[in-house]
């Protein structure tokens, strides 16, 4: 191409490239608009950048706060219901505590069942103090009365049984009056504990005494020293001097209890001592021997009790037929006691130990003429009482209210022909005395009688 038409078509060219492009003005222009556009969509979009951030910011510490909220709800509900167990068990602990206690009540037949009635909030109360307080050391329960239908429980023993005490507190009686108790009238359930303190459950067999008084104190105390105390005693490993010094007092103790608590029910019981008589070493031991020597003599001047007591009773003057039949019976009810206790194995094992080292003694002597003397008494009392039994049914028509005067002569007759019986074979009716005695206890049938019939009038 020649160079010519080469320029011209560059220079079209060029021409037609600026008739394109605008104007430098209206260029600077647009450009601003453009730019400014461009700058307020990116700050829009920051703007919704920022607003979005906030709002996913709230939401996130709305979330935690949320989770927080119910983070410490779950907290605040289990720190209560820990609360409430530990509260449930404590008070199961605490009923368990009580539960033992009401329990060993029931063993004992002192109440029927843990719902009896008679197991007042008041009594259930006191179970609690007893086991919380720590100088409260023991506990009394009884019947209020005869019908059983109430139980009272006291922390002083005498405040069962009388009740000046809290009147005279009260101002309102005498102290020194004073309600009596026979020894042989007490019934009463007690828990001690064996030292001051709270009692838990874990501890309570170790720390707690349980047990109940069923009629005499002195029956109770005696039975406790036999089982527990005699054994202990006698296993001790001490100084024999002082050991022995404590067998022999504990010995002139049980034998004062006992005759304390059967002379109240108007029995003979002699005291056996657990001591080991089996054996030829037995008879060696002068402790024991001398031991068993004073027993034996608090033996005899029991037994010399009894029959002097017998005697005396017997002398009365104003004894009728019926009260001689009642004495001869309980005469030969003792006397046949004793005799059964005088061939008891023990009281044999130790006689014949006895026999071996004191076979010299007086003492010895006198408790075996004792015996033979009590053997005979048992057969002339029992023999005499066999007979003057055929005298009771007549006696009893005399004793009858409803018999009239006019009625008692048969009566009488039929007497007479039974005393005719006695004195024929009965021994203790052979003198003239014997038998003079006898019919004036008859008489005295009839005074009595008579003297009834007085006083109805």
């Amino acid at each position: 191409m020649p160079k010519d038409q080469e320029a011209k078509a560059k220079k079209k060219e060029t021409t037609k490239a600026a008739k394109g492009r605008p104007t430098s003005k209206k260029k600077g222009k647009k450009g601003k608009e453009k730019e400014l556009a461009e700058k307020e969509a990116e700050e829009k979009r920051l703007e919704e950048q920022r607003l979005e951030e906030e709002r996913k910011k709230k939401e996130e510490e709305e979330r935690i706060r949320k989770e927080e909220e119910e983070r410490k709800k779950k907290e605040e509900e289990e720190r209560i219901r820990l609360e409430e167990e530990k509260k449930r068990q404590q008070e199961e602990e605490e009923d368990k505590r009580v539960l033992y206690l009401v329990q060993h009540l029931i063993d004992c037949s002192f109440i029927k069942d843990k719902d009896d009635e008679r197991l007042s909030d008041e009594i259930v109360n006191k179970l609690f103090d007893f086991l919380d307080k720590p100088n409260l050391v023991q506990l009394y329960l009884k019947y209020k009365d005869d019908s059983e239908s109430e139980i009272i429980c006291r922390e002083n023993i005498l405040e069962l049984y009388d009740p000046t005490i809290n009147a005279a507190q009260d101002g309102n009686i005498n102290p020194g009056s004073s309600t009596f108790v026979s020894r042989s009238d007490y019934e009463f359930c007690f828990f001690l504990k064996k030292k001051p303190g709270r009692i838990s459950k874990k501890k309570m067999q170790e720390q707690i005494v349980f047990d109940k008084v069923d009629g005499s104190i002195d029956k109770y105390l005696l039975d406790k020293m036999k089982e527990n105390l005699s054994e202990r005693i006698f296993n001790l490993n001490w100084p024999e001097g002082i050991k022995n010094d404590l067998i022999s007092n504990m010995h002139k103790f049980l034998i004062i209890l006992n005759q304390s608590y059967f002379q109240e029910l108007n029995k003979v019981v002699l005291y056996i001592p657990r001591e080991n008589v089996s054996g030829s070493e037995a008879s060696k031991d002068k402790e024991l021997v001398a031991r068993l020597e004073s027993i034996m003599i608090e033996w005899t001047n029991q037994i010399r009790d009894f029959l002097s007591n017998q005697d005396n009773a017997s002398n009365r003057e104003d004894f009728d037929i019926n009260e001689e039949i009642a004495y001869l019976e309980s005469r030969n009810s003792n006397l046949a006691a004793i005799s059964d206790q005088l061939e008891n194995k023990e009281l044999t094992d130790i006689v014949n130990t006895l026999s071996k080292t004191r076979a010299s003694s007086e003492n010895l002597k006198g408790f075996k003429d004792l015996k033979d003397k009590i053997l005979e008494q048992k057969y002339i009392t029992s023999d005499t009482h066999r007979f003057l039994k055929i005298l009771k049914n007549p006696c009893d028509k005399i004793r009858n209210p409803k018999t009239e005067i006019k009625e008692i002569k048969p009566i009488l007759i039929e007497i007479m022909n039974k005393i005719r019986v006695i004195t024929e074979f009965c021994d203790s009716y052979k003198t003239p005395e014997d038998v003079d005695n006898l019919l004036k206890k008859v008489s005295f049938q009839l005074i009595h009688k008579f003297t009834q019939k007085n006083s109805r009038k």
